[in-house]
């Protein structure tokens, strides 16, 4: 989802967890990132989608369909695959 597609709360949800998701990438494909900057990340971005499936907002599209479509919902899981 991008920004400009964001047209209440629930978008707004799902943007800011998408983006949550991409600094995941971002922070676990670094070696010099430190493992508590790490798992505070992949902790917002687990509540994040965790909300979201409670919810059941649509998040089709996203990053976090990703995430539960082929990690059951586990960010962590999901994030392994960028590890440095």
């Amino acid at each position: 989802m991008r920004k400009d597609e964001v047209r209440g709360p629930v978008d707004a949800l799902v943007y800011l967890v998408d983006c949550q998701l991409g600094t995941v990438c971002g922070v676990v494909g670094k070696r010099s990132s430190p493992k508590c900057d790490i798992k505070r990340h992949i902790s917002i971005a687990q509540h994040g989608v965790n909300w979201m499936r409670e919810h059941s907002v649509n998040f089709e599209g996203t990053r976090a369909s990703d995430v539960v479509r082929l990690f059951g919902g586990d960010v962590n899981a999901w994030a392994e695959k960028f590890r440095a």
